[in-house]
């Protein structure tokens, strides 16, 4: 893979990035409507049991990408670091970026991140030097 720079890390972290602030929001807004209607005198459980579980479900899915970014952002830096990170653009725009690790180490990886993957529209599999990531275009990114 030719080396292009760290355009795949740009559009990587900000498609994360928008799918971890999404998940934010989720619980922002849920509990803003327990608060309000709680405010308002509405104490029957029917009123607000299905925000607080939304709230509850938005909070996990926000743990689960937050983790999932930790991994991410920690295996780019090892592999830059290590020098074994690569970076390229097949023909159909797709930015790849190549994590040089062990094989048991990809697996974790690979299992860390699945919640991103499938969130944030980008694939990731093993390699036998590691790990590569497809990036889809930004046009592309909801048939990924």
């Amino acid at each position: 893979m030719a080396e292009t720079g760290s355009e795949g890390m740009r559009r990587l972290l900000k498609r994360a990035g928008h799918e971890l602030r999404n998940a934010q929001n989720a619980v922002a807004v849920n509990l803003e409507v327990v608060r309000s209607r709680i405010a308002a005198g509405k104490t029957e459980k029917a009123a607000f049991e299905s925000f607080a579980d939304n709230a509850a479900q938005g909070a996990e899915e926000s743990a689960r990408l937050g983790d999932a970014l930790v991994a991410l952002c920690g295996a780019a830096s090892d592999a830059m670091t290590a020098g074994v990170f690569k970076e390229g653009q097949e023909t159909s725009g797709a930015i790849t970026l190549e994590f040089g690790m062990a094989p048991d180490h990809a697996d974790i990886f690979l299992n860390r991140i699945s919640a991103l993957t499938a969130r944030a529209g980008f694939s990731a599999e093993a390699a036998p030097a590691g790990v590569i990531l497809r990036i889809p275009p930004d046009n592309e990114r909801n048939r990924a």
